[in-house]
């Protein structure tokens, strides 16, 4: 076992993001040579798990957007190490069933490509396929856009329209304007202001905060994840719907394709299009139509008895 990890690990593998969920989820290692299963010291094995428990089932992860099993080097026996984890865990939690939502293709290919091969090759049950959509932000270019969104980026441009990183102190104010957003379409954002500033605080390199303003006034917003050097996920974003007739939310896609590649970034994660499997067709167009790329995002569920 390799106490130092060669790589660093991704943000939603962290105690930092654990702790950012107040208590939902279980940051958990597994050591494949001990054996070993540990919620006391997870980052000193082989493997990481992020999960919670809802209604009997395992869900890995519970409160993140991706899950499976972060190794530390690829090719390490992970066929080992989720004997041991849905052991240890069916005996803690008294569960007897477990999802796995893996991340979407060009996360950490040679991380998961193998653990999602095993789950196939063993006929674990193949729950949903998600399409997830991402800008490939090195091939990246504005024509990659549909010709109304071009325009609508120009009449933006045109009207003194300004992207730029936002404030921590602003985060009341993109908050609103996300739930307002969200109450427009029915639905309530996953996460509260309280728990928002939380993750902020506790891990202020990898959450960040974006506004597109008209005359100083807020247009759109964004809140981003550095998940990992390479990846930037963007969790929630939204348009004031005093400003839809400008599409903001265009300028900002396309600010943060202009910032995250100056700094390193090779994918711009935009989510999931998709709902258990079925496409949410609108959704998929949209950000089609912002010069998005699709990927599968598969999901497996494993029964114990």
């Amino acid at each position: 076992m390799s106490l130092s990890k060669p790589k660093i690990t991704p943000a939603f593998w962290t105690h930092k993001y654990a702790e950012s969920q107040d208590g939902r989820v279980h940051l958990a290692g597994v050591d494949v040579d001990s054996p070993r299963f540990t919620t006391e010291d997870p980052e000193l094995c082989q493997f990481l798990f992020l999960y919670g428990i809802e209604n009997g089932l395992v869900l890995v992860p519970r409160s993140a957007p991706y899950g499976g099993a972060w190794a530390d080097e690829p090719g390490l026996n992970f066929e080992r190490a989720i004997e041991i984890f849905i052991n240890s865990t069916a005996k803690i939690h008294k569960a007897s069933r477990f999802q796995f939502v893996f991340p979407a293709r060009r996360f950490a290919d040679d991380v998961f490509d193998t653990q999602i091969d095993f789950f196939r090759s063993r006929g674990a049950t193949t729950s949903h396929v998600d399409a997830s959509q991402g800008i490939n932000v090195n091939k990246w270019e504005l024509e990659k856009c549909s010709k109304g969104n071009r325009k609508k980026l120009r009449q933006f441009l045109e009207a003194g329209g300004v992207f730029r990183r936002a404030e921590v102190s602003e985060l009341p104010d993109i908050y609103e304007i996300i739930r307002l957003n969200r109450e427009n379409i029915g639905v309530t954002p996953s996460i509260s202001l309280e728990q928002l500033q939380k993750s902020f605080a506790l891990m202020p390199s990898i959450y960040s905060a974006w506004v597109a303003t008209i005359d100083g006034s807020i247009a759109a917003v964004a809140i981003t994840l550095r998940v990992k050097h390479d990846n930037e996920y963007v969790y929630m974003w939204a348009d004031n719907l005093a400003f839809r007739n400008f599409s903001p939310i265009v300028a900002i896609c396309e600010g943060l394709i202009s910032v995250t590649k100056c700094s390193g970034v090779t994918m711009l994660d935009l989510g999931i299009s998709s709902v258990r499997g079925v496409v949410n067709e609108n959704l998929f167009r949209f950000k089609s139509n912002l010069g998005a790329d699709s990927y599968e995002k598969p999901t497996f569920v494993v029964e114990t008895n």
